[in-house]
């Protein structure tokens, strides 16, 4: 079964925003989701030719996880990459989309 592009850019779209939405808010147990998200995500886009030398995301290591209350400056600033390495996935995807411009 292949990938359906508009559908991947679409739920690109969505990590963007809730993983932005969710680290503004400190809603910080959602990394692990958005985490396994953007690496399906990656792996469709590579599987379609495109940025193959974008790395996967690695998880939080079991050690800098939190079990009790509140959660560990490693879960923070994953939520974080997540964020960011969304929006620039999302970027090198729109620009794949854009129409070459015109050279004079």
């Amino acid at each position: 079964m292949g990938v359906d592009f508009g559908s991947l850019i679409v739920e690109l779209e969505t990590l963007v925003e809730s993983s932005k939405e969710d680290f503004d808010g400190e809603f910080w147990s959602s990394y692990d989701g958005y985490v396994k998200t953007y690496n399906r995500l990656l792996k469709d886009l590579q599987s379609l030719g495109f940025f193959k030398g974008m790395k996967l995301l690695e998880s939080v290591p079991f050690s800098e996880q939190s079990f009790d209350s509140g959660y560990t400056k490693a879960e923070k600033a994953k939520l974080r990459e997540v964020t960011n390495e969304s929006q620039v996935l999302l970027r090198k995807v729109r620009l794949l989309l854009s129409p070459p411009s015109e050279t004079k």
